[in-house]
């Protein structure tokens, strides 16, 4: 590397238009110091002057304006530093149009002249009136020649290396000849720029040959201060599975992470991997599809691997984006802790808003990113998409910072247009990036209801995180699972199913199980629908009672289900806050108007353990009447031993609009079958059948129900470990100091002093799994399902030192 381009040089100079000249030769200085050709030093000097004298038109002399020249080996940058209160930031948009007739519009033809002659250009404010515009200019290189048929190396001498410049273009003109366009950067189509990119000190490149120079693969990475960098590859040029027994894959990738231990990097992007990278060495932060302009796609996964500990950031974002990234993060187990901005929030000063554009011309892909804020910002992107599609982009995709908590004012406009947020980029700006991407396909057939849905991401399966953490034992404390397994019948009931059967379609109305519910609830079974978890209940609910403009009631602070299938159905939800922990009957009743249809009640409540009495319960019944549907949860009722909590089913018969769920789930430990029912009126039921999916239930899952319910010595046995569990879980946490909210049900909500994200995190990396609270709006808290006592001593002993580390971080 040329080291006498690391470091910028920099100038102070008025804002005196007799002061150009000094500043035209500065910027030349540089672009002659980088090599920059003769077309490419006008353009970054024109960018200059345009800047220059625009930024002099609107100032008095005695200001100044820091100008710092960093000149690299394959691009100049220059940072214009400024105080300014009046900043036309129009003239940067791809869109804008200049009125000559304006003079306004004359002023800022500058600023429109100078983005157009740069590769790349940054607006930062700094302070409240102190800006920072960068601006840069990559060197043109001329396109290789065409290669005639390279043939890759087969036999290995040596193991994979640091490249030399020569075998990095060498490297460079491989990738592009065995591998197609859309599997490469651009920068790769010049082998020269790959050269002085690795030259620059910035960027490093490894290459496996045999003893006589000749290729099979290579990998080029990222390697300066960024706290997220990025690799592409490992590329290989001949079979892959023949590669992989030599140890190629491996041996380009272990060279690349041992370059950047010399890094601080906390991350590693891998947008461009050529292959699907292995899961023993990146995650999947996301995926999407990619449009090719003959209308074939192809989906694109960008892959990410965690360096070193990350220790955590602050993110602003839109309340639009909060089910999102609290999924993505608690996915990802991300320490963040998140300030949702609500759109009347966002102090916008200026007018007019600004975005740049990145274009990828070999992938059609073309990026916005948020400039500037300003009031027109929906017009602004409508405007950029119009013209994009117009011009046959075929993919546009959007980011925002969510570090810079201005860029959260382009969220809403951003989604008004079809944009979705498909996945979080860490580290990758000032902060965490969001990637918006617009399905151009689908934005036309899709409800808006569907699009501002933001599908539920759950965790990774027990063997994958146990494999990712490094651990041989993993409580998972999260999902109010029984420990215990099923009843032992229940068990003997899935070891006795004959393998041949599964070639059967199970009974399509849960027949035998109805008459054993019945049986059980001195109901008839006509009064009972069989579904595929309790979900799928409440979705035949919803699907049968509701319309586009109807709405359905229940708490804030409760199973999200409710809320989640009514949204993705189009339909509203009214929220009513909870009182003492507890489903507010009264406000529940206050809240319903003309087009309310449904009333979802959790008894007992998940996650605060409260219920409604029997009293409480027929009350609120008498003062609903028949106008709307009460659909009383009861998922965690067989924990509750207490003299007044209702039995819902005993109520049908006086309250035909009272429907009740119920799930073989919890208690009788058969989550992973996925079976539940519901319970009504026999009138009410068959109108709730005519939405019903026939076959939607497994014939083991019914077996296996059939076999467990009503297993009182089961039954029993949970509560006793429950109890026994709560016990502990209250001693050993009372001297930490911490509030928990500990009611009826499996499960407690502990109260802490910092982020749950935070400390969910914390205490995956000890084996122990819960559940984090600020989905449920609960922010701050965990919710620990109750167990057998290892698990609870475990659960104990990560909370506790993770209090600990949480406290020495706050």
């Amino acid at each position: 590397m040329n080291n006498s381009m690391s470091h910028p040089t920099l100038i102070r100079v008025p804002r005196a238009k007799e002061q150009l000249r000094r500043v035209l030769s500065f910027v030349e200085n540089g672009a002659t110091c980088c090599g920059l050709g003769a077309r490419e030093t006008l353009s970054m000097t024109l960018a200059a002057e345009e800047i220059f004298i625009y930024l002099c038109q609107n100032a008095d002399h005695d200001q100044m304006i820091d100008i710092s020249c960093s000149p690299q080996t394959y691009y100049l940058r220059l940072d214009f530093k400024f105080t300014e209160s009046k900043f036309d930031y129009r003239a940067f948009n791809l869109t804008h149009e200049t009125n000559f007739g304006v003079e306004e519009d004359m002023l800022a033809i500058g600023l429109l002249l100078a983005s157009r002659s740069v590769d790349q250009l940054r607006l930062v404010r700094e302070q409240q009136k102190l800006f920072r515009l960068v601006l840069v200019k990559e060197k043109t290189y001329a396109l290789p020649q065409s290669m005639s048929d390279p043939s890759p190396a087969v036999v290995f001498e040596c193991e994979p290396r640091i490249a030399t410049p020569e075998a990095i273009e060498l490297f460079a003109k491989m990738a592009s000849y065995h591998l197609s366009p859309e599997l490469l950067p651009q920068f790769f189509a010049n082998p020269g720029k790959l050269r002085d990119m690795v030259a620059s000190g910035e960027y490093n490149c490894a290459v496996a040959s045999d003893a006589h120079g000749r290729q099979c693969g290579g990998m080029f990475w990222r390697c300066d201060t960024a706290k997220t960098l990025e690799c592409y590859g490992p590329y290989l040029f001949e079979d892959q599975a023949g590669l992989e027994e030599q140890n190629i894959y491996t041996g380009l990738l272990n060279s690349c992470l041992k370059d950047l231990t010399r890094t601080p990097a906390i991350g590693l992007i891998n947008r461009y991997p050529g292959a699907p990278l292995s899961s023993r060495d990146f995650e999947e932060l996301g995926s999407y599809s990619v449009y090719k302009k003959d209308c074939e796609t192809t989906t694109e996964v960008v892959y990410f691997r965690q360096l070193r500990e990350d220790p955590g950031v602050k993110a602003w974002a839109d309340t639009a984006l909060e089910d999102f990234l609290l999924q993505e993060y608690r996915r990802l187990v991300l320490p963040r802790e998140v300030e949702f901005i609500r759109p009347e929030e966002n102090k916008i000063e200026s007018e007019y808003s600004a975005l740049t554009t990145s274009f990828q011309r070999e992938q059609n892909v073309v990026t916005l990113r948020p400039l500037w804020p300003g009031c027109d910002m929906e017009d602004n992107v409508a405007r950029h998409v119009c013209l994009l599609e117009k011009e046959n982009w075929c993919n546009i995709s959007a980011e925002i910072d969510l570090g810079i908590p201005w860029q959260a004012a382009f969220t809403k406009p951003l989604l008004k247009h079809g944009f979705i947020p498909r996945l979080v980029l860490p580290h990758a700006g000032q902060g965490d990036v969001v990637l918006f991407r617009r399905p151009t396909v689908l934005h036309c057939l899709v409800p808006a209801f569907v699009k501002n849905f933001e599908p539920y991401i759950p965790s990774q399966p027990g063997d994958v995180l146990k494999k990712k953490y490094n651990y041989d034992v993993l409580y998972r404390l999260n999902n109010n699972e029984n420990p215990l397994g099923p009843p032992s019948a229940a068990l003997r009931a899935q070891t006795d199913f004959s393998p041949i059967d599964s070639a059967i379609y199970p009974s399509g109305d849960s027949y035998h199980l109805r008459l054993k519910l019945a049986e059980s609830c001195e109901l008839h079974p006509d009064q009972f629908i069989v579904t595929n978890g309790a979900n799928e209940s409440i979705t035949l609910l919803i699907k049968s009672f509701c319309e586009p403009g109807d709405n359905i009631i229940t708490a804030d602070q409760t199973y999200g289900g409710y809320e989640w299938v009514a949204r993705f159905s189009g339909i509203d939800t009214k929220l009513v806050a909870l009182n003492n922990m507890a489903f507010d009957p009264a406000a529940m009743l206050e809240m319903r108007d003309a087009r309310t249809k449904i009333f979802f009640i959790c008894n007992p409540n998940n996650p605060t353990g409260t219920y409604w009495s029997t009293e409480q319960l027929t009350n609120f019944l008498e003062q609903v009447d028949e106008r709307c549907i009460v659909v009383l949860d009861e998922a965690y009722f067989e924990f509750v031993d207490k003299p007044d909590f209702p039995d819902g089913t005993s109520l049908i018969s006086r309250y035909p609009n009272l429907v009740i769920l119920r799930t073989f789930s919890k208690m009788y430990g058969l989550a992973g079958l996925r079976i539940g029912y519901l319970a009504g009126d026999i009138d009410v039921v068959n109108m709730i059948r005519r939405t019903a999916i026939v076959y939607s239930v497994n014939a083991v899952a019914q077996v296996a129900a059939q076999a467990a319910l009503g297993d009182q010595e089961h039954i029993m046995r949970t509560r006793e470990m429950v109890a026994s569990g709560k016990d502990l879980l209250l001693h050993e946490l009372s001297p930490l100091g911490l509030d928990l909210v500990n009611g009826e049900g499996n499960y407690v909500v502990v109260k802490l002093p910092f982020s749950d994200s935070l400390a969910y995190r914390m205490m995956m990396q000890q084996g122990v799994m819960v559940r984090m609270m600020t989905p449920f709006r609960f922010p701050n808290c965990i919710r620990i399902t109750v167990g057998q006592k290892d698990a609870m001593q475990a659960c104990v002993k990560a909370l506790a030192k993770s209090i600990k580390q949480g406290s020495n971080l706050s």
